[in-house]
Formats: structure tokens, sequence, C-alpha cells
């Protein structure tokens, strides 16, 4: 008899009593009733549109033609918070309609368009997002709400397009490294590439200069790359006797385990760098990467970026061997808790050498010994016992620990109640509002 009084009950509700109760399940998070809601609610409002018109047909009208319905507030808020629970389902085309229906049944109402926008922030269309935005501020001006909601669409978009830019770049200068290492019918200097993008990393105006004529249009990126800056177009060789592979390198003799590495940015060929990598191996990950300890988390990804455009299209063991390696210096170096970790070896690699003590303990080894588990001795000397001691130490644990448990436990549940069953104090506070 309740179930049917409540739903009798129900049927009398008005408009705003079914958005209130929407709303309810709203802030439950219950979208699929909060929509229900809102649809009888638009159904009642539109009700008492119809019985109004046939009381006063001319009430409605306006030269002589009768709107669909006539814009009231309660309306658009249906048509808004049905948008919103919509939205949170994912149903992004039905939010798209009710904001649309709230922008043509008052186009001065500025959150109708503030809900069409949000539809299309979340279908990451910051574009169309801007767009409506600025339509509802031309119908809306200086809406704060609007124009922070433009800020936000603008801005999004703004960091979208900076970042199809920096890929597209990263794309096309890779496809120029590709085609210098790969030259067909015209030989590029692999000497001059490796010292160019060398050049590029601590002076990229210069080297914008130095190279061929820039294409338009091109900006800097965020993380100082210029990316198309770096053509392809190498300056003209020096009229010099042929050199051999080998005599063009620069000779490097192997780093010191842990010597601070303070030479400039070589520019090498790509034999050599990789000869150098593989020598230096894990003893020294500042060395692999050209870096002084010192060195920022930008350094070190911009000097990782260079080697790795180095390797990128060469082959061989020692070639993979040396970007394996440089990869993972990045990887320690990048990394707060594992640069912190690695300068704990590379200190104490210092303190031996100093003492002039053998070393030939690579970091992996070291973080191997760092991360040993003491074993407690009591289980210890449960590993090292057989026989008669075996089984009293195993009925020890299995029944006497349990029970100590159960008992503390007890124990505890006794003093709780004990403490509860004593009289308390009411303090009562005389400003406060019963």
């Amino acid at each position: 008899m309740n179930g049917h009084a409540d739903g009798v009950a129900m049927e009398r509700w008005s408009a705003l009593d079914w958005k209130e109760q929407g709303n309810r399940h709203f802030s439950a998070a219950q979208h699929c009733d909060a929509i229900a809601c809102y649809t009888r609610g638009l159904d009642c409002e539109l009700r008492d549109w119809a019985l109004t018109r046939q009381a006063s047909p001319s009430a409605n009208a306006r030269d002589g033609s009768a709107p669909l319905a006539e814009p009231t507030q309660l309306a658009l808020i249906l048509h808004s918070n049905r948008s919103a629970a919509y939205l949170k389902l994912g149903a992004c085309a039905c939010a798209e309609l009710d904001a649309v229906l709230c922008t043509q049944i008052d186009p001065t109402w500025p959150k109708g368009w503030w809900r069409k926008a949000q539809v299309f922030l979340e279908r990451r269309q910051y574009g169309e997002a801007t767009a409506v935005y600025e339509m509802g501020l031309r119908r809306c001006p200086s809406d704060p709400v609007l124009v922070e909601g433009l800020q936000t669409a603008q801005a999004l978009a703004e960091s979208v397009r900076m970042e199809g830019e920096r890929q597209r770049q990263r794309e096309e200068l890779t496809e120029s490294l590709k085609r210098s290492e790969h030259p067909q019918g015209n030989e590029v200097n692999e000497k001059s590439n490796v010292a160019l993008l060398a050049a590029h990393q601590t002076h990229p105006t210069e080297v914008q200069r130095q190279t061929s004529e820039p294409l338009p249009g091109r900006r800097q990126s965020d993380d100082g790359m210029v990316g198309e800056q770096v053509s392809v177009h190498h300056p003209p060789r020096p009229t010099v006797a042929p050199q051999s592979r080998a005599e063009v390198a620069v000779p490097v003799e192997p780093a010191a385990a842990f010597q601070e590495f303070t030479i400039a940015w070589p520019g090498l060929s790509t034999s050599a760098e990789s000869r150098r990598i593989v020598e230096i191996e894990e003893s020294n990950l500042y060395a692999t990467l050209h870096l002084k300890r010192s060195a920022s988390v930008d350094e070190v990804s911009r000097n990782f970026e260079v080697l790795e455009k180095l390797f990128l299209s060469s082959t061989g063991v020692e070639h993979t061997q040396a970007a394996r390696l440089a990869a993972t210096a990045h990887d320690v170096l990048a990394h707060g808790l594992k640069r912190w970790l690695y300068n704990l070896f590379y200190d104490a690699g210092q303190d031996r050498a100093s003492k002039a003590e053998a070393d030939d303990q690579s970091y992996e080894v070291w973080m191997r010994h760092q991360n040993r588990v003491t074993v407690p001795e009591l289980f210890m000397v449960i590993l090292r016992s057989s026989g008669p001691v075996l089984v009293c130490l195993i009925l020890f644990y299995t029944l006497f620990l349990p029970l100590t448990v159960i008992a503390l436990s007890v124990c505890l549940v006794h003093t709780k109640r004990l403490r509860a069953s004593q009289p308390r104090v009411q303090h009562f506070d005389s400003d406060a509002v019963v």
C-alpha cells in the first residue's frame, strides 16, 4: 500500500519537484535516475504550458504565430541539468542536444552556451569549444564564466597545436638524419653531421645562421630543440687531402672510472662515439652522456636525444650496445631517486679510488648488494634445525603464537568494554543552536 501511495503522490509532483529529486540523484552519482527525473519534469512543464495555452490561446501569440514553447527558467534548468547528467555517462550526443535546446530557447542564458562548450571539451574538440564560447560571449558580453571558459579552451587548443608542431619537427629532423646517414647521389660527411647536431644543442641560433635558408614559419619548441632548422644541406667540405675514417675520428682514451667529466661536447663519428661509450660501460654514467655531476634533468634529456639520433640509423653490435648504455644512463640520471642511489655508488667508487683499491664493481652489481634482505636470526635457527628440535619449533609457531594473538585480542576487547561502561561527563555549548 505504501508503494502504491508513493506512486500516486509522485504522479502529482510538479516540474520543480522532479527537478529537486533529479538533483538529489545527481549528487549521489545516480545519473540514470537523475535523467529520468529531469525528463519527467520536462513532461510536466510541457503539460502545464499546453494547459495554459489552451486556456488562453492568444497569450503566447506573437505576430499571429505561436512559438513551440515559452522560454521559462525552469525548462532551461531541466535541459541544462539533463545535459550534465548525460555528459557524466559519456553520452555526448544527447548532452549536446539538450545544450543546443538551451541555447535555442533562450540565447541570452550563458549557462546554455557553457553546457554546449563542455560537450566539445569532453570530446577534446578544443577549436569547436572556443567557437561556442565566442558565440556565447557575443550574446552575453563580459559573462565571467564564459570568459574563463574561453581562456581555458584557447589554452588547450594552443597546447595541442604546439604538441603537433613539435611532433612534426621531430619527425622531419629524424627523416633528415636518416637521409644524412644514407645519402642518394650526394655524399654527406658524417663528422660534419654530428658536429652540427652538437652545435645545435648549445647554440641553436648559430646553427640556423650557418645552415642553408630556414623554412618559413618554424618556431623553437619548449624543450629547446629547433627541429627543422637543422637542414640536411651541410656546409661544403674543406678542400683538404682525403683521410680515412680512422684518421678523422679523434682517438678517445678510456675514461677513468670515477673522474669528473669536464671535456667539451665532441664532434666525433658514430663509430668513435660508440667505442667510447662501450669502453666506459656503466662505470661513469655522467661521462656516457657528456655531463657534469651538477647537470640538470633538462641537460640529461637534451644530451641523450642527441646521442639517440646519432645511433638511430646505425647498425652493428657495438652501436646497439652503445645505444643501450646511453638509454640506461638517461633512465638513471633523469630519475630523482635512481640518480640519488647512483651518486652513492659514485661517491663510494671515488673513496675506493682515493685509497688505491681495485674497483671492478659495476653499478648493477652494487645495486644487487644494496638490495639484500637480512633474515632474522631466529629464522636462521629454524632453517638450520632438524629432527625433534624442528618439530618443537614448528609446534611453538603453530600453537603458541596464535593463542597469544587470541589472548591479546580478548584483552583488548575487554578493555574497550570497560571504558564504554564508565559514565561520561557531558559538555554542552551554550552558543550552539539546538
